[in-house]
């Protein structure tokens, strides 16, 4: 991936811990970082789960607040 900035090579700079592949990048010339990448089978995996026990509270009468 080449920085936006300078043109330079970027390198990885952060995984993601489920998958280990790169979801932020930073160009070692100028520092720039780009827009942190989310996987979206990660993403929507979590999301669901939020819906569900969100779902399932709400039928219990519970409290739950869902962080997206």
């Amino acid at each position: 991936m080449l920085c936006r900035a300078c043109g330079s090579e970027m390198e990885p700079a952060e995984t993601c811990p489920s998958c280990n592949e790169a979801v932020l990048w930073k160009c070692p010339s100028c520092e720039r970082e780009n827009d942190r990448s989310i996987h979206t089978y990660h993403a929507r995996s979590s999301w669901a789960a939020s819906l569900f026990w969100a779902a399932l509270s709400m039928m219990s009468g519970a409290t739950t607040y869902v962080i997206l």
